[in-house]
Order: C-alpha cells, then structure tokens, then sequence
C-alpha cells in the first residue's frame, strides 16, 4: 500500500506475537469442519474477527486498516492540509481510482471481517458451541452482528451512495459465510441499511455488558444504531435512541476532562469500542508508533478553516499562537496539537517534531491505545443534531448536549441558540473540534451536511465538483472478480 511507504520512510520497527484477544491469526480461508466445536473455539474465531478489525490481514500488520482511510479521509476534506508527498495526493484532490491500493486493502479486508463473522453465527445458531446456554450463545451472536454492521456500514460509507436512501448503489450485503467464489449484485441502499440496522438491533437487545472497551457491547451496538439512525434520516429514533446511550447503566460516561479521554486508553468511561493492543511484540507494535508523527502538525496540519475555527473558540478572534499551536486556540485542539505539551510521551518524534498528543502511547502498550472508532461524545452529538433536525425538535435541548461538552474544555465560550440552521453548523463544527483526527466523521459529515442543503461541500472544498466525488470507486480487483458487481458513476 502507499501508505506503507511512510512507514519505511520514518524507520519504525514491526514485532511479531500473540495475547489474550491475538490467539488467532486472521486466515484468509476458514475450513467449515474445524471452526467451531465449543464456546472456546467459538471465542477463538470471534478474536480472530476483531484482529482483522484492526489490521490489514498481512503479515506485516502494517497501518491499522481504519487509521489508513482514516487519514487518508482527513485529507479528503476541509479540515486538514497534508505532508506534500504523493501518498495521498488522490485523497487531496478527490481524484482517487479504482486501483487505488488502499480502497483495495480496506474492501478486502472489510468483507474479510464479515465472512469470518458469517461463519461464526452459523455456527452458533446451529447450537455447535452446545456448552453455551441460550444467553451466552446470543451474547456471542450480538458481538458477532454487531463486527458485521461496522463492517457494512464502513463499507456502505466509503463505496456506497450511503446519503440517499432511493439509490441502487449500496454495497454487497453478506449475511452467510462464502465458502468459494460467490457473485453478487449490489444491494440497494434500502436494503444495506435494512441489514445493518437489523443486526444492530438485535446486538442492542442480546449484547453483553461489563466488557472490555476492545470489545462491542450492548451498549455500543446501541450507540451504532443511533448513529446510523441519523445517517438514515430517522431522527426521532436517532434522538431516542441517542438519549438511552447517555442515560446507560453499564459504566460508560463523560470523562471530566478531554486529556482523560486519551490518557486513560481504552479504560476510559467514554470510549464505546477502541482497538485492542498488546504486550509490546505485537503486529501492531510499529505502526501506532507510527500515529502521532502522521498525525502531526509536520504531516497532517490543520487546514486554514479549521485554525480559524479553532481561534475563534475562545471569544478573541486572531489570539492564536501559530508556532507552536499552545494559546488562543480551543483546548481541545491545542491538546493534540500543541508543540509544547509536556503530556507528549511519544517523542519529540522520529522526524523531528512533536507527535499528536491524542495518540500518545505506542499500540502496543499493555495497557491498552487511544484508536477509538466510537465515544460517547460522539453520541452526545448525534443526539443534538436528530434533536435539531426532527419534526418538532426542541433546540434548547440539543443545544444543552453540545454545551456538555464545551463545558469541559476549559477556555472556550458556550454555544448560545439564535436558529435551526446555526445551531446545525454549530453541532458540526463542533464534531471538527472534539473529532478531529479520531475516525473521520467530519468528511462524512461534509457530505451528509452538502446533501441535506446546509451547506455547498464545493465551496468548502473546490476538487469536490460533483456528488460523485462523495464516495469512492470499487476496487477494480472486486469488479474482476464479480462480473454482477456494478462501478458507481
């Protein structure tokens, strides 16, 4: 992948091992007879599942599959500027092909996940892990369902027309495991979304609690729900569901500060599902070592917007300490960003400048990492914006939420109501500051904001020159491979 050739540019190490959640290596084909035969197999294939969540699938481990889109997204849209090497020079410009090796990477490796999955829920629901009681065995099953909407849905995201629920370009819903080639047409997006929401569902209903934050509970899948409620379009469930999240009785709450977030790892109270890492000989022992230089102010700096947006945060416009990035801007991107935070434990870095203190631990630090793909601020905001957006929605309400959050990043002014719209932007701009860097929900939300009329993403963005450019090619591999597989256009 190109994005590997950093890697090697900036010299990290790659170690090789196994713990707890590792003992299974991600096999690119599962023999039907040996994969299940009780419930301790069956948790050996649902880890191998979560492995592959966070890896490539290669042997190198290289650049967790979610952080490689992920940066490659950020760049995608308004929010950041990018090093000025070729890397990403297609995501910059939205002229990205179908070749392109990291949609390659991030398609396979996604229906990767799902087929793994598929082969586990068979197999439960046809009672192989018979020393599991019905509870257990649906426990296992929610997790399973829950990998598989993520999976879905990061597919739909990124190579679906996920914003308009009457188009035909959905992705390719698997709900059973393929044991050879299978041809498939797409779904519709309908019918992705139908998929999707019914896993999440029944992961909401059945899913464990008490876990670790490396894994989907309950909880989380209810998080994810919402989450897709919104995209939907379904704001009054959105909302509803949004609200039991926050008001959830398993342990996940608001930290007090935004450096907790991150200094805690995956132990946080907020963090609803974070990336497993392990003893320091991990696959994954490089490349988080990797994160905070990439996602540096050398390699990732913040677009021109997004330092105005930052500036503007305390109430005196034009404060800023450009340099160093350490006052006048808000708190929470002066956390990530600042050059001079004392809390930066991961270098100066390999190339000679600070890391991102939002990624301030190796991935392959016991104690667990900072690569969340969901927090509960995240649903905080999704409850504002359903909130805002549906049919009577009391704005006083979803503004509190927004507010929430802004109370406890010290220095900047609250959020205060003047209409519909502005409180819409505001809720956006709001995911910029408190997201940034983490799973690339504001390119997804420069999308949804340009197809619901709030805003022209071309303006913001002049390569954006046509809907088209909102989603991404299906690998060329894919279409080889499936002649009923259909390109978008």
């Amino acid at each position: 992948m190109k994005i590997k050739n950093i890697l090697v540019a900036i010299c990290l190490s790659v170690f090789l091992s196994n713990c707890s959640i590792d003992k299974i290596e991600p096999n690119n084909l599962l023999v039907e007879d040996n994969v299940v035969r009780d419930g301790e197999s069956a948790s050996l294939l649902l880890n191998s599942a979560y492995v592959l969540f966070r890896t490539n699938g290669d042997s190198a481990g290289a650049l967790e599959i979610n952080q490689e889109i992920i940066y490659a997204l950020n760049v995608a849209g308004e929010q950041f500027s990018a090093f000025p090497v070729g890397f990403v020079e297609d995501f910059i410009t939205n002229t990205v092909e179908a070749d392109d090796p990291d949609l390659k990477a991030i398609y396979i490796n996604q229906y990767k996940v799902i087929n793994t999955v598929n082969f586990l829920i068979e197999a439960l629901e046809a009672g192989k892990a018979s020393d599991l009681n019905d509870d257990e065995t649906n426990a296992m099953i929610a997790e399973a369902r829950t990998i598989r909407a993520i999976a879905h849905f990061k597919l739909l995201r990124i190579f679906g027309q996920f914003y308009d629920l009457n188009s035909i370009y959905g992705i390719v819903v698997r709900t059973e495991p393929a044991r050879g080639a299978v041809f498939s047409a797409r779904n519709t997006v309908q019918e992705t979304y139908d998929a999707i929401v019914g896993d999440l569902e029944f992961a909401a209903a059945n899913g464990p609690s008490g876990i670790p934050h490396y894994r989907v509970s309950a909880v989380t899948a209810q998080a994810y729900l919402a989450k897709v409620q919104l995209y939907i379009g379904d704001y009054t469930n959105a909302a509803n569901t949004a609200t039991a999240v926050i008001n959830n009785s398993d342990g996940y709450t608001l930290e007090q500060t935004y450096d907790d977030i991150f200094f805690n790892r995956w132990d946080s109270s907020e963090v609803l599902f974070a990336l497993f890492s392990g003893d320091g000989r991990t696959t994954e022992a490089a490349p988080t070592a990797f994160l905070p230089a990439i996602y540096s102010p050398f390699f990732l700096p913040p677009s021109e917007s997004f330092l105005t947006l930052a500036d503007a945060q305390d109430g005196v416009i034009g404060d800023a300490e450009l340099f160093t990035f350490s006052s006048g801007l808000d708190t929470r991107f002066s956390f990530g960003y600042n050059f001079n935070n004392p809390n930066n434990q991961n270098n100066p870095s390999v190339v000679g400048v600070p890391g991102n203190v939002k990624y301030p631990y190796d991935i392959s630090a016991p104690n667990g990492n900072t690569t969340y793909l969901l927090r509960l601020a995240e649903v905080y905001l999704i409850f504002a914006e359903a909130e805002a957006r549906r049919d009577g929605g009391d704005l006083n309400a979803a503004l509190a939420r927004l507010n929430e959050l802004r109370t406890r990043a010290t220095g900047i002014e609250l959020k205060t109501l003047t209409d519909k719209a502005t409180l819409l932007a505001d809720i956006r701009n709001e995911k910029r500051l408190e997201l940034y860097i983490e799973n690339a929900e504001p390119w997804f939300d420069l999308v949804r904001y340009d197809i619901l009329g709030d805003l022209d993403a071309s303006t913001l963005k002049p390569t954006l020159t046509s809907q088209n450019k909102f989603i991404y090619p299906i690998p060329q591999s894919a279409l080889a491979s499936n002649n009923l597989l259909k390109q978008n256009p």
